[in-house]
């Protein structure tokens, strides 16, 4: 067993108080951090847009390729429908669109100024 003088006692006890205010003052800073930087991202909403490309008689359309257009920033994001004439456009800003939809034996088809509102869906 070893044995402590009392100076060596009182140093390890100061060191201990010396931590938990240290942690003390911490902790709270880092809780307002994350609550900080929590906030604005659950401000952005994000809207999607899937479908399924079909002809006038019902029957799908796979391997169109649907080009969907941000009227504000021009930015265009391209996607190819399957097999199942299934397509999806995800995480899209709340904005107005313009969707193309091409397949070669088919007339284009344009559907201009489609606005894109979080939380709604379409019938």
């Amino acid at each position: 067993m070893q044995l402590l003088d009392s100076n060596e006692v009182v140093n390890q006890r100061s060191e201990g108080a010396a931590n938990r205010l240290v942690l003390s003052f911490w902790w709270p800073a880092i809780l307002l951090l994350l609550v900080f930087f929590a906030l604005p991202s659950r401000a952005q909403y994000r809207t999607s847009i899937q479908g399924a490309v079909t002809d006038p008689t019902g029957a799908v359309i796979p391997g169109a390729t649907l080009t969907l257009k941000n009227k504000s920033t021009n930015e265009t994001v391209v996607r190819k429908s399957n097999d199942s004439g299934i397509f999806n456009f995800n995480a899209l800003p709340a904005d107005h669109f313009t969707l193309t939809v091409e397949r070669e034996g088919f007339k284009k088809k344009i559907l201009d100024d489609l606005q894109l509102i979080p939380n709604r869906r379409m019938p």
